[in-house]
């Protein structure tokens, strides 16, 4: 099962028009994030690699003391937004356990 929640980012700016609000805004980007809290391996029909992208990763213990693996990927090098994270997907120490086992087990044999 996979939870996730989209951020928004917006800009906010004055409008001097009568007919508008006194703060208008423009969506800038968003982040979408998702804890991973399971793995499930499922088949699939058709598969294609993606344009690579420049990734980081970050490690911090949320508020309950649990520790998260943060991993973060930048768009392309064309994006409008460079250097903007396009997504981040948060494993939880017995999800990153899964991922570990897989990649043990499934994609380094």
């Amino acid at each position: 099962m996979i939870s996730a929640v989209t951020i928004r980012f917006f800009q906010f700016y004055s409008v001097t028009s009568a007919n508008a609000h006194p703060f208008d805004h423009k969506l800038i980007g968003e982040i979408i994030m998702a804890l991973i809290k399971k793995l499930e391996k499922i088949e699939k029909q058709r598969n294609s690699a993606h344009d690579e992208v420049e990734g980081a990763y970050t490690i911090f213990t949320d508020s309950k003391g649990n520790k998260i693996l943060q991993i973060d990927t930048y768009g392309s090098t064309n994006r409008q937004l460079k250097g903007k994270v396009s997504q981040s997907i948060q494993l939880s120490k017995e999800s990153a356990k899964e991922l570990l086992n897989i990649i043990l087990n499934q994609l380094l044999v």
